[in-house]
């Protein structure tokens, strides 16, 4: 049975500035600003992130794509990782007085435990400049919550929701 959970786990790290491609076992791993090109892709993985974190919202295609659209046309940055040509991750996320926030860390089905994950941030961590970096991570998905830990994110704060 699934539940409905209304509150989140939240991180904190830091990084430093590094230059290069990530390169693994699969064909190097690029990383780069997305476009409104990329809208359809970023829309579908969208919902898969939204599904994969049983976090109910109920939002549909179409207004997952004009939210996306609002944050690629505003204060948010949204990367997209590719190997091969083909997109594989993708991140949102923006500075703040504290740091980066990063909104939102998606793997592509298929391609998760392959460590696209972890190349695709240290891509990320190197446009960083060592600044502090915080992510939110729905209790239910433990995978999420494992992945930052490995990576070097510790606990920082609990939020709670009521609806």
């Amino acid at each position: 049975m699934q539940e409905k959970c209304n509150s989140h786990l939240v991180y904190l790290a830091r990084y430093r500035w590094h230059t290069g491609t990530v390169t693994r076992t699969s064909p190097a791993l690029t990383l780069r600003p997305a476009v409104m090109d990329d809208l359809p892709v970023l829309t579908v993985l969208n919902q898969q992130l939204i599904e994969d974190q049983h976090h109910g919202d109920p939002a549909t295609l179409a207004e997952l794509g004009r939210r996306m659209r609002q944050w690629l046309s505003g204060d948010y940055r949204v990367d997209i990782a590719e190997s091969g040509g083909a997109p594989v991750a993708y991140a949102v996320w923006r500075e703040d007085e504290d740091g980066i926030l990063l909104r939102q860390f998606y793997v592509a089905r298929g391609r998760r435990r392959t460590g696209i994950g972890r190349a695709t941030m240290e891509l990320l961590e190197r446009g960083w400049q060592g600044r502090a970096v915080r992510v939110s991570v729905l209790l239910p998905n433990e995978r999420a919550q494992a992945f930052f830990r490995e990576i070097g994110f510790r606990d920082y704060s609990v939020v709670l929701r009521r609806d």
